[in-house]
């Protein structure tokens, strides 16, 4: 399997690479079945991560010094390419 191609940065014109979240696995980080005390045999994590949207990452650019995030939707774009 190939890399996967991600779209240029809007600003710099530049190659994004893609970062995983450090805050989630996958986009999701705990589970919630809607009970107040869960007896689920195998919580599944259903919650998805506020830091990334549920993309699971980011599009970071690396043209200014440390990277700067691209747009939500570029990263669900990216995503949704790479599966």
């Amino acid at each position: 399997m190939g890399a996967a191609e991600y779209p240029t940065c809007p600003q710099h014109g530049c190659d994004l690479r893609w970062e995983d979240c450090p805050s989630c696995d996958e986009g999701y980080v705990d589970h919630s079945c809607g009970e107040d005390t869960c007896c689920c045999a195998d919580p599944v994590p259903n919650v998805v991560c506020r830091s990334c949207d549920g993309a699971g990452g980011y599009l970071v650019c690396d043209a200014v010094s440390g990277g700067h995030v691209a747009k939500v939707q570029q990263r669900m774009e990216a995503r949704v390419e790479a599966k």
